[in-house]
């Protein structure tokens, strides 16, 4: 994973009207956060699972097919967007979303997922 960063603005073809729409992704606050992570527990622990940072991209995708509405739930919250929406773009815009939602929460992600992952020896 890159590195954090704060909010980052992605261009998404808005499900309702077809027009281009401009979403703003926000990493989690404090409180957010805490929030986020309890809700996005079995999406953690899936992604542990799968290898963390190591695991192989289809690992990781199977993860967030798996727990589709967590992530979801995720890009919800870091939008301020309905989680109804969401799930109504396009592959290529939920492609540019999911991308977003990995760079703006990838310290909000990677530490729980190493936190996560079990410990052999």
């Amino acid at each position: 994973m890159s590195a954090a960063v704060d909010a980052l603005d992605v261009a998404v073809r808005d499900p309702d009207s077809g027009e281009t729409a401009v979403v703003t992704v926000r990493e989690p606050r404090f409180r957010a956060a805490l929030e986020a992570a309890a809700a996005a527990r079995p999406l953690i622990e899936a992604l542990a699972r799968a290898g963390g940072a190591e695991a192989a991209p289809s690992d990781i995708d199977a993860a967030l097919a798996a727990h589709a509405g967590i992530w979801i739930g995720l890009a919800a919250r870091a939008t301020g967007r309905d989680p109804a929406w969401i799930e109504r773009l396009g592959a290529a815009s939920a492609d540019a979303l999911g991308d977003a939602l990995w760079r703006t929460h990838a310290e909000f992600l990677s530490r729980r997922v190493a936190a996560a992952r079990p410990r052999h020896g």
